[in-house]
């Protein structure tokens, strides 16, 4: 641990001076993905914005020190891409302003320089900032809150100070508005009777006497949730040696939360939520059991029951808030369909169509058929 202008933090690791690790690779594929998902919502004819907007508070140099692609190249990339495929179908792109701060001057320089040499950079503005965190945010501030912008914000923080309860109110309250943080969870778990490490969280007494080794990423997602109750969020935890880290993700909109479990539940097939087995149960789909109850998740087994509760319960009404519930619960549509035709198989509710996708959302929502005599 050091400190800065009297406030701990993570010791000043040079985290670029080697190859990128397993664990930072998968958290950089999951930026990809999503933004691969997230740019052609807003390059569509029918979603206009007068600017599209991404936000790396810590850009570091662009590449890793084998010229693997960080952050800023990867946006880059797929601006370029999701650009081409707007103009192919004939779409008109707004303008896409990207921001890269990186505070120490020798990876700022290598930064301007790998960006403005970049092949793709005519496809976006690119403009630079040399800020400590909070004057970078505070900068810019303003940009991410007009009306007629969309924005996302990748804060790759290195340590767990920098979004503070504070900081993530100003970036809940912003439109059109998507965003990923990396939280170094272990270091919350390991120093939690520390008052200098704890404050900056929005963690209570609760969530420390719950939180271990393995949970620490969900405690502090969920704590993040409790104070924005309805936004949409979700963590990924990302195991490096002993060490748990992971990302936060949050959306103002059903849509991106849909699009951030997808990613997570391809590299996670049995919970979603790590690349590793965070719920400690074994179980290994390519090695499947002898009987089928033992493979069967416990997260997935209190979803599904939690799910029929609701529904015979009166609570959940309309297919809309199946879809709801089983984003907000972790799980993907295609997990509510499924449990929607167990209880039908068991006569739980009558047999009928249950639209649960995407597409549901477009339309009217569809009141669930309960009484089992007719």
């Amino acid at each position: 641990m050091s400190k800065r202008n009297g406030q701990l933090t993570m010791s000043e690791r040079n985290l670029h001076a080697k190859a990128f690790d397993e664990g930072t690779q998968e958290k950089l594929n999951i930026y990809r993905e999503y933004l691969r998902e997230w740019l052609p919502v807003f390059l569509h004819a029918k979603m206009r914005v007068s600017r599209i907007q991404i936000f790396d508070f810590f850009a570091g140099p662009g590449v890793d020190v084998e010229g693997k692609a960080a952050s800023p190249v990867i946006a880059l990339e797929e601006i370029h891409t999701a650009v081409q495929m707007a103009r192919k179908h004939g779409n008109n792109p707004p303008a896409i302003d990207l921001y890269l701060n990186e505070f120490s001057l020798k990876k700022y320089e290598t930064l301007t320089g790998n960006i403005k040499s970049h092949s793709f950079v005519g496809d976006v503005n690119a403009t630079f900032g040399r800020y400590d965190f909070p004057d970078a945010f505070n900068t810019w501030y303003p940009l991410m809150n007009r009306p007629d912008v969309a924005n996302f914000l990748f804060l790759d923080q290195n340590g767990v100070k920098q979004v503070s309860t504070t900081i993530f109110k100003m970036i809940t309250s912003l439109k059109y508005t998507d965003y990923m943080f990396y939280i170094a969870s272990s270091i919350v778990n390991r120093f939690k009777t520390d008052p200098r490490i704890i404050e900056p969280l929005p963690i209570t007494d609760q969530d420390l006497l719950r939180m271990n080794g393995t949970n620490v990423h969900g405690v502090i997602k969920d704590a993040y949730q409790r104070v924005a109750p309805k936004c949409y969020m979700a963590p990924f935890s990302i195991r490096k040696g002993a060490n748990v880290y992971g990302l936060i993700f949050g959306a103002e909109h059903l849509l991106g939360l849909d699009k951030f479990l997808s990613i997570c539940w391809k590299l996670d097939t049995v919970h979603g939520l790590a690349n590793f087995d965070v719920e400690n149960e074994s179980i290994d789909p390519n090695a499947p059991s002898l009987f089928a109850e033992m493979d069967k998740p416990k997260k997935l087994d209190l979803f599904e029951r939690d799910l029929s509760a609701l529904i015979r319960a009166k609570k959940i009404k309309t297919n809309h808030q199946i879809y709801e519930f089983t984003l907000r619960s972790g799980f993907l549509p295609a997990h509510a369909r499924k449990a929607l035709k167990s209880m039908m198989d068991e006569a739980k509710i009558p047999k009928q169509k249950i639209p649960v996708s995407r597409e549901c959302m477009k339309d009217a929502p569809v009141i669930l058929k309960l009484d089992l005599r007719r």
